[in-house]
């Protein structure tokens, strides 16, 4: 499936996979989106520093989550 690249579909589907409990991660959801991991942990900086989103890293999972719903 071609993903678009606009740094808004990531956040979106970013926001969709960690709602689903799915603890995505820079390395595999750049690799599934074809971009760099640098860019993907820019966007969870975004999601947390911009939009105030609680993000967190659980190490067990490999993955971010929210804190609270």
């Amino acid at each position: 499936m071609k993903r678009t690249k606009s740094q808004f579909n990531r956040l979106l589907e970013l926001d969709r996979l960690i709602r689903a409990g799915k603890y995505p991660n820079c390395l595999t959801f750049g690799r599934d989106w074809e971009v760099a991991q640098k860019t993907v942990q820019r966007d969870i900086d975004y999601l947390r520093d911009q939009c105030g989103a609680p993000l967190a890293n659980d190490r067990e999972r490999k993955g971010f989550y929210y804190e609270d719903r």
